[in-house]
């Protein structure tokens, strides 16, 4: 029994970490892009669209893999 417990602690702890290194490279991306969404818009002049619908959804997958 008490193994198992000892498994089980061993194995959430492994996938806690894994879930934040994953929060924490998302929200990485999602830095990068806005910044290249700012950068783009006010001295490229270009207007892509998907910088800021992209870290939307990033935002939302990081929100909800953090909650769990």
């Amino acid at each position: 029994m008490e193994e198992d417990k000892s498994l089980l602690y061993a194995t959430t702890y492994q996938l806690n970490w894994l879930v934040e290194r994953i929060c924490a490279l998302l929200m990485g991306i999602m830095v990068m892009v806005i910044w290249f969404g700012v950068v783009e818009l006010y001295f490229l002049h270009l207007g892509f669209t998907w910088a800021e619908e992209f870290s939307r959804y990033v935002m939302i997958w990081a929100a909800l893999l953090a909650v769990s």
